[in-house]
């Protein structure tokens, strides 16, 4: 139990890492469109991602949405972290009811 704990922590600091690193990458991205275009702003939806900039002149540029790994960075941290935690879970029920009989 104390490895599978040790990988799931060091899992989530590797996904989180990630994670951050990748919301640099975005602010990054914006601040240089503010810098060499204009206005930018960053919009989120359900796993994607859009990169607005207003111009000078007052044109909107729209990017496609694109798929925001952040999101998908957190789900997948939440589904092994559940998932570790029901593994645990389950030797503990199995001996306490076998504790009963």
């Amino acid at each position: 139990m104390r490895w599978g704990l040790l990988k799931l922590m060091i899992f989530d600091a590797v996904v989180l890492l990630f994670a951050y690193e990748v919301e640099l990458d975005v602010q990054w991205r914006n601040a240089y469109a503010s810098a060499h275009v204009g206005s930018a702003t960053t919009g989120y939806g359900i796993l994607t991602k859009r990169l607005q900039i207003v111009t000078a002149s007052g044109q909107v540029l729209r990017s496609p949405p694109t798929l925001d790994w952040v999101q998908v960075a957190i789900a997948a941290l939440i589904v092994v972290n559940v998932a570790f935690l029901l593994e645990a879970w389950k030797p503990q029920q199995k001996a306490s009811v076998g504790a009963a009989q």
